[in-house]
């Protein structure tokens, strides 16, 4: 094969032959199929390596890679994607990044070449990616999954897409990114469902012989929304869950199920859970040899996980600091063993803890200051005008062109008009030609550049693209330092009321520093994000109520917030999530501003939509201003503390919802927004 090839799966040599090997009758007929062409002792030797009756060694392996090379077969493609996934079935000791692209590359430019089964290019793929992020080379990972998504959707291939988005789940549940790796679980999921339930010879996710593999998705599912805090979600989708539990996942299980009954103080279930748990790991004999497999280990770390965290919430704390002394022994468990050490007042042995902590994350922390998160927004503004800048001389391109085509029309016609009179006026005919020929180059050339400007416009939306991953990462590694800050602040000993006053500023520099990254990355979701939000049925009085409930703590003294809402209930078709987002983004506003006197919150209905309202008595806006106070980073008084991206904030999520918003400039005693909604 050749050393370099440029990968496009719309050009790849896939064969119509299907692998599935989970369908056997399937399967038969294709292995009958290879063996019609195949040197014998080659096709015998891929069917035990990868079946593993024959034990997966590097010696092994490499006999394989010989017989591929040296025997013959006009199956070669299919054979190079086995040994593909045998190498990465076979790399657990932690490869480096080179090895595991070399053999991701390896399996893209052998479908360019060789017909090959789209199955097992696509599990090789998956298996590649695998390891990429076992050895936590996530931005790579990602980006192959990416890819992944973009090809199994050219090729309406469901299994590639299910495939792509467990990857994605598996790499955030990796960086207890819970909400990310829950919604690619659920996914996930979906897709099996959709493509598999109910189907004969496919156990992946049918009730009737549930494999190892759909369970193992589920019940990540699971634990991910636990973790997410998704309590409600978890309880409901219970039963189901373990109705499809087997022995091999009793401790994903158990665990998710502890940490649920632990957050919801439902005691009495949490100790039935723990013992259900306890008489699993001692009937496998893995509490007294839990270092005999990977998957022991980390069912015997999770048992004392629960415990350590149960005892902590009630306060027993030698017995949580026992439990979490057993986990360190396993695998460290610094920072829950530093806040059980921070409650018991052990604040050396603590701060010690924190920095380790501190001292393993990356450089990002040399930069989260107050003057990088200033360069940040900068940045993120930047791209955005940038975007907005071509897609503006793109539209101005477009009219140009138009016009230019209307003149080109014009002046052919009159070159129609002068052919007339060509034997009248030959050297008039002979200037009328060379402008055809002026004007045939500059279409051409407006052609050119319309193309130019509509790769221009890919690009900025690719860009804007990276700028939300890039975003995403930079929180996530923002917060480990941030998280220190706030650690270290906790434990500093606070002997005067100056140095009380000074640990609190740190906490609420941090907090602002933590809310501004926050609203940031929340802006550029609404702003950019190309999926539709999920709609349920939302009980707006219901909705109305909650968030006015919410904000109490927030209004200043003398200042009231009451609704002014129908009986009647109103059911409307929306986003809940994001409506009591905006209800909190427009009710903090006015908090700020009121000093005095009252905040309302209501709504009219009117013909197929609903006029929400927010009105307070305090400082007003001007009418001028209507349009400039929903820009980001805008502040009316720049003495009030706030980053200037509410309003900002939202408007995109009104757009998101498909509604209106608009400052009533009519409305003098202070400042009164209306949000129109469709039923």
């Amino acid at each position: 094969m050749s050393q370099s090839i440029e990968f496009d799966i719309t050009k790849a040599k896939f064969t119509d032959e299907l692998e599935n090997p989970e369908d056997s009758v399937k399967y038969a007929a294709f292995i009958e199929n290879i063996g019609k062409t195949t040197d014998p002792e080659l096709l015998q030797y891929a069917l035990d390596i990868t079946h593993e009756n024959v034990e997966l060694t590097q010696e092994n392996y490499n006999k394989f890679v010989h017989l591929i090379q040296t025997r013959k077969s006009e199956d070669k493609g299919y054979l190079w994607m086995q040994a593909c996934i045998c190498w990465s079935v076979m790399r657990n000791d932690n490869p480096p990044k080179d090895s595991i692209m070399y053999y991701c590359n390896f399996a893209k430019q052998t479908v360019m070449e060789m017909p090959t089964p789209m199955d097992s290019f696509m599990r090789a793929w998956f298996l590649s990616i695998l390891v990429l992020s076992g050895t936590q080379h996530y931005n790579e990972a990602f980006v192959e999954a990416k890819q992944m998504i973009k090809g199994a959707k050219h090729m309406n291939y469901i299994a590639g897409l299910i495939y792509a988005n467990e990857l994605l789940a598996r790499m955030f549940y990796a960086q207890e990114q819970w909400e990310l790796s829950a919604a690619y679980f659920d996914e996930t999921l979906e897709l099996i469902r959709t493509a598999y339930s109910g189907k004969a010879g496919n156990d992946r996710i049918s009730k009737e012989g549930q494999g190892f593999f759909a369970y193992s998705i589920q019940g990540f599912a699971f634990l991910a929304h636990v973790q997410a805090g998704h309590y409600e979600w978890a309880q409901q989708n219970l039963p189901e869950i373990e109705k499809t539990a087997d022995d091999n996942g009793f401790g994903y299980i158990n665990y998710a199920k502890g940490l649920l009954y632990n957050a919801t103080s439902n005691e009495q279930k949490f100790k039935e859970t723990v013992e259900t748990y306890r008489k699993e790991l001692e009937k496998n004999d893995f509490l007294e040899h839990p270092e005999t497999a990977d998957s022991r280990i980390i069912a015997v770390y999770h048992y004392y996980e629960i415990l350590a965290r149960y005892y902590q919430k009630s306060h027993q704390l030698e017995k949580a600091l026992e439990y979490c002394r057993k986990m360190n022994e396993i695998h460290p468990a610094s920072k829950l063993l530093a806040q059980i050490l921070i409650e018991k007042k052990h604040y050396p042995e603590a701060a010690r803890l924190y920095q380790d902590l501190y001292e393993k994350a990356d450089s990002l922390r040399h930069h989260a200051d107050s003057s990088a998160i200033s360069k940040f927004a900068a940045l993120m503004e930047n791209e955005n005008l940038q975007l907005k800048y071509m897609q503006a001389q793109m539209q101005a391109q477009k009219v140009q062109l138009r016009l230019n085509r209307v003149i080109m029309i014009a002046l052919l016609l009159i070159l129609l008009i002068g052919g007339a009179f060509f034997y009248h006026n030959n050297k008039l005919m002979k200037i009328l030609n060379i402008s055809k020929n002026n004007l045939q180059k500059a279409y051409q050339e407006l052609i050119k550049k319309e193309h130019e400007t509509s790769e221009a416009l890919a690009h900025a939306e690719e860009a804007n693209r990276v700028k939300n991953v890039f975003l995403r990462n930079v929180t996530h590694e923002i917060r480990t330092p941030l998280n220190g800050i706030a650690g270290f602040a906790q434990i500093l000993p606070a002997a005067t009321e100056q140095d009380k006053m000074m640990v609190g500023e740190i906490q609420n520099c941090t907090n602002q520093l933590v809310q501004l990254i926050d609203t940031v990355v929340e802006l550029s979701d609404y702003d950019t994000a190309d999926k539709e939000l999920m709609t349920t049925d939302v009980d707006l009085n219901v909705c109305c109520n909650i968030a006015t409930e919410q904000m109490q703590r927030y209004l200043q003294p003398g200042v009231s917030l009451h609704t002014n809402l129908p009986q009647e209930t109103l059911h409307i078709r929306s986003n809940e999530e994001a409506l009591r987002r905006l209800l909190s983004c427009l009710l903090h506003n006015a908090a700020k501003f009121t000093v005095e006197g009252e905040i309302e919150i209501g709504y009219q209905i009117e013909k197929e939509n609903v006029h929400l309202y927010i009105q307070d008595t305090g400082k007003g806006l001007p009418a001028d201003r209507a349009e400039w106070i929903f820009e980001r980073f805008t502040k009316m008084d720049e003495f009030i503390p706030g980053f200037g991206l509410g309003l900002a904030l939202a408007k995109a999520i009104v757009h998101r919802l498909h509604g209106t918003i608009e400052l009533d400039t009519n409305y003098t005693t202070g400042a009164r927004f209306v949000i129109t909604l469709p039923l």
